[in-house]
This record gives C-alpha cells, structure tokens and sequence, in this order.
C-alpha cells in the first residue's frame, strides 16, 4: 500500500517542469549607415569644446563649466532668498559678504558678473564673455545656459 502510495505521488512529477521556448531575434543592421566625416562640431551654447584640442582640455573645460554652474546657482539661490525674506532684491554689497569664498574670488576674477537690479524678473549674473560667446547666466534665480545673441538682449545692448 505504501508503494502505491508513493507511485501515486511520484507519477505527476515524472515529466519534469516545461519551460517555455526562448524567443530568438536575429540582430538586424540599419537600411542606412550615418557618414562620418571624421571632424568634429562645435556644440553651441559656450560649452568650451575644442575639436583637436584633446581629452584632458575639454574635461578641464567641463569640469569648470560644472564647478561654474554650481557656484552660480548658489549664487541664485542666495540671491532668491534675500528677495523672500525681504521683499526686495539685496545690493551688490549685501549679495558679495553672504558668498562663500570661491564664488567670491570668481567674482572678483570676472569670471561672474553681477548685474545688480532692483526687479526680481530678469538677468542677475552671467559667466564672464558669455555676451560674445553664450554661457552660463542667472535669470531670475535659475542658472541654466545660453546663447550669446540670448546674453546681450537681456544685458539690453
């Protein structure tokens, strides 16, 4: 009894488990390949890469641009600040003794301008030669980038 016992438990297993069948997809090749010329472009938008110019210079570059962006949207946040808490936009002297030291130092090397005005909307900084060659501004306590033509019609020129 105990063996029919155990064939009858053992019988439903005995075919092992179905696994369902793998799909394949053949690997399939674009109709048209993309020409490649060799020469790199310039990106707009001052992202300081120079083709030829090699890996180490244009990381340097964005590792600046990064380190630049960082210090000008602390820069913007602090300036967003002032305005809430006081319900105007601060002076120029008050913005410089709440910065840290290096966005400071940036100041003081014009690498940011700051373009003190008494509205809340508009430009507040921009990177130094971002009104010839686009960079990153802070327009109304967002630092993003922008184009050159962008920098001097908010600059007013």
């Amino acid at each position: 009894m105990r063996r029919l016992l155990l064939l009858a438990v053992l019988v439903p297993f005995a075919g092992g488990c179905k696994k369902p069948a793998v799909k394949v997809t053949p690997i399939t090749t674009p109709a048209t390949t993309p020409a490649v010329t060799g020469v790199a472009e310039a990106v707009p938008g001052n992202t300081n890469y120079a083709p030829g110019a090699g890996t180490a210079h244009n990381v340097a570059n964005a590792a600046r641009r990064t380190l630049l962006l960082a210090q000008m949207s602390g820069l913007g946040l602090m300036i967003e600040t002032e305005y809430t808490l006081n319900g105007k936009m601060p002076t120029t002297a008050a913005i410089t003794t709440g910065l840290e030291a290096a966005t400071a130092q940036a100041i003081k090397d014009g690498r940011i301008v700051l373009c003190w005005t008494g509205e809340h909307q508009g430009l507040w900084a921009y990177e130094g030669g971002a009104d010839k060659q686009g960079g990153i501004v802070v327009v109304t306590g967002v630092a993003r980038r922008a184009e050159a033509d962008e920098v001097t019609k908010l600059l007013g020129k």
